[in-house]
C-alpha cells in the first residue's frame, strides 16, 4: 500500500470518526468500543465483514446476529460502513475516534516498557511526574521486555522516552569510538 491510499484512508477514518463524535452518543461510543473489541478478539469477523466477495445482505444478517443487543444508531452506522463498501476502515474509524475523544479530554496514551513489573508506588510516581511534565491525564499501559537490561523505554505516539541501560550504554560506546 502506498502512501497516498493511506492517506486517504486516515483522511476517510478521520471524516467518520468526526461525525460520530459530533453526535455526543455515549451509548453508540461504547458499543464502537465494544464491537472493536469483538474483531480484535475475532480477526476471521472482521476478515468475513471486509470480505468483497461477501453480498451486504450476508454482512448486515450478521451485524445483527453478533451485534443485536447494541442501539439503534450504532446499527445504522454499521449498515452505513457495509453499504459504501467501507467495513474495511472499522478499525481504523474507531481508533480515530478514540483519539478525538482522547485529545477532547486532555489524555495521553503511553506505553511503559521494563525488565520487571513496575509495584503500584512506582506506577502512580511515573504517572505523576508524566502528567506532571506534560500538563495532561496519562493512561498507561505496560509492558516487560528483559532486551533493555534496566530503565524504562516510555512511548507517548511518535515520542519515545528512553531511560534504559541499553540506550545508555549505547551512547557510551559512540562517545567511546
Amino acid at each position: 500500500m502506498n502512501i497516498a491510499t493511506l492517506n486517504k484512508q486516515h483522511k476517510l477514518a478521520k471524516r467518520y470518526a468526526l461525525a460520530l463524535y459530533k453526535l455526543h452518543d455515549s451509548e453508540l461510543l461504547d458499543n464502537l468500543n465494544e464491537a472493536h473489541l469483538a474483531f480484535v478478539q475475532n480477526p476471521e469477523l472482521l476478515d468475513f465483514m471486509a470480505n468483497k466477495i461477501v453480498s451486504a445482505d450476508d454482512k448486515k444478517q450478521v451485524i445483527y446476529q453478533v451485534f443485536k443487543d447494541f442501539s439503534l444508531n450504532t446499527y445504522n452506522f454499521f449498515m452505513e460502513l457495509i453499504d459504501a463498501k467501507k467495513f474495511n476502515y472499522f478499525c481504523a474509524i474507531v481508533y480515530e475516534l478514540n483519539s478525538i475523544l482522547d485529545e477532547k479530554r486532555n489524555i495521553l496514551r503511553a506505553n511503559v516498557v521494563s525488565i520487571i513489573e513496575l509495584d503500584e508506588a512506582q506506577k502512580v510516581v511515573l504517572k505523576s511526574k508524566l502528567e506532571n511534565k506534560f500538563a495532561k491525564t496519562f493512561e498507561l499501559e505496560y509492558e516487560l521486555d528483559s532486551s533493555i537490561i534496566s530503565g524504562l523505554l516510555i512511548k507517548i505516539g511518535d515520542t519515545i522516552i528512553d531511560l534504559t541501560a541499553k540506550s545508555k550504554l549505547k551512547n557510551l560506546k559512540k562517545q567511546l569510538i
